[in-house]
């Protein structure tokens, strides 16, 4: 994990969630079952959805242009699923105000091999505005 990807996932966060689209929360995981890592957000719009809420991830990375990973490093998940669980009641519990390494960590049933959290609350920051004085 290089901090591209944590910069570029904050940026794909940031853009759904002005979008409009659910981000409950978000986090890059690798495990060791995958060994490799994947951006996870944790999203109602799983299953809610009429059409597939990866559109919306796909159209999102495509918009950002040149990102630091594909739209299949995102995996979306259901809130009700054991990771998105696990993950939200950890965020809760002791919600971080930057980004947060979980490194050989072990949330309920899960276990964490390493991951970055992103803090939750995902506003995204307004662009700076120029001020001129007349």
């Amino acid at each position: 994990m290089v901090g591209n990807q944590i910069a570029d996932g904050r940026k794909l966060i940031d853009r759904l969630a002005g979008d409009g689209f659910d981000v409950s929360a978000a986090f890059w995981m690798h495990t060791v079952d995958d060994d490799e890592w994947f951006l996870y957000i944790v999203s109602n719009e799983v299953g809610r959805a009429a059409t597939s809420p990866y559109m919306a991830v796909i159209q999102a990375v495509n918009d950002l242009g040149e990102l630091d990973f594909q739209a299949t490093d995102v995996k979306l998940i259901d809130p009700g699923k054991p990771a998105a669980k696990a993950f939200l009641g950890y965020l809760r519990n002791y919600p971080p105000s930057r980004v947060t390494r979980l490194s050989r960590y072990r949330l309920g049933e899960l276990y964490v091999h390493d991951s970055y959290l992103y803090p939750v609350g995902y506003a995204p920051v307004p662009e700076p505005t120029s001020h001129r004085s007349c």
